[in-house]
């Protein structure tokens, strides 16, 4: 079943009108950029800010430092839009409307599309990614904030009823309208939104002639080359010491993600943290962390989330289906795995 990137980019592409120093380790990133050497074009401009909430950098080898400026002040604008839709932080934000209200008429183009393809990852994952696990992300982060020493988690009931609340199949996607057609619940997009940024400012940049960029809005997109006409090269976090590296990724006209629990840990030993099975309500502690290398953000974003959730035959499967170029999961033990 090849068919995730391809409909989702002839959706897009049918619907969608609308359009610092690089980070070493960033906070929110489970990535960072490698330094090269001497560039063979001019290293006209590099910008550095947030999106989302995580570090966020574009790094632009172009011979014209204005016009690289130009186009990044439009980029950074792109990236305040798309903040509005998805940000949760903002109690105005599209995603906050649907979530209180539970149906978004005139939904925004971008939420449309992004939350098609999030229920097409989630039905060729089993169930395994679901935009719809706010509910337990509330109840893990109420839990923990009321229980200042906390040794277990919410209770097996206290999980049920909030479990109960997540399905991505009561998500309902129309081309102007989104609802969730249960009461109580909601939806984040932090699974695969920080990835759709990032290919939505790498589009805006190569529309307007940029060939030559990194662009990290979370996760990372690197277009064309680097320095010395080399790929650009990615670290990946150790998930075990996130000060230190695992591994190194070229990449030419590709996106890497990478998904941990370690990003965001509920109790000092990192056993509850933001990666829930939706189908079991638990923090997945299957992997350590995974890597995902695919043709856009949006796509190695998505799959990175959704393979920390699955068994072994299961991935192998949805990442041949899903046409990636690499992944990489690292166990709890240490193993490696390449696919």
């Amino acid at each position: 079943r090849v068919f995730v990137w391809a409909n989702w980019r002839q959706k897009m592409s049918s619907h969608l009108t609308r359009r610092r120093f690089i980070s070493v380790l960033g906070a929110s990133s489970a990535m960072c950029a490698l330094p090269g050497g001497a560039a063979t074009k001019i290293e006209s401009v590099i910008w550095s800010g947030q999106a989302l909430g995580a570090d966020a950098d574009i790094k632009i080898l172009h011979p014209d430092p204005a016009h690289a400026q130009s186009v990044l002040k439009a980029c950074v604008a792109e990236v305040r839009r798309l903040e509005q839709i998805f940000s949760l932080f903002d109690p105005a934000s599209a995603i906050n409307r649907l979530n209180t209200d539970g149906t978004l008429e005139e939904a925004p183009a971008d939420m449309v599309h992004l939350l098609g393809f999030a229920n097409e990852i989630a039905a060729a994952s089993n169930g395994a990614f679901d935009v719809t696990v706010q509910p337990l992300w509330a109840l893990y982060a109420n839990h923990f904030a009321t229980n200042p020493k906390p040794v277990n988690g919410p209770s097996t009931e206290q999980i049920a009823a909030a479990r109960a609340l997540v399905g991505w199949q009561n998500l309902e996607v129309t081309l102007d309208r989104v609802s969730l057609t249960q009461k109580g619940m909601g939806i984040t997009v932090n699974g695969i939104a920080q990835g759709y940024i990032t290919d939505r400012v790498s589009d805006l940049l190569r529309e307007n002639g940029i060939d030559d960029v990194l662009v990290n809005m979370g996760e990372y997109r690197g277009l064309g080359l680097g320095r010395e006409g080399r790929p650009w090269r990615i670290g990946i976090k150790d998930p075990f010491n996130p000060a230190a590296l695992t591994a190194r990724q070229d990449v030419r006209n590709q996106a890497v993600s990478t998904s941990g629990g370690y990003g965001t840990t509920f109790d000092a030993k990192g056993h509850f943290h933001h990666l829930f099975d939706p189908r079991t309500g638990r923090p997945v502690n299957r992997w350590a962390s995974v890597t995902v290398v695919a043709p856009t953000a949006t796509l190695a974003d998505a799959l990175s989330t959704a393979v920390m959730a699955m068994p072994n035959d299961e991935t192998k499967r949805l990442l041949q289906d899903s046409n990636v170029d690499a992944a990489l999961l690292i166990a709890p033990d240490g193993n490696k795995t390449r696919l």
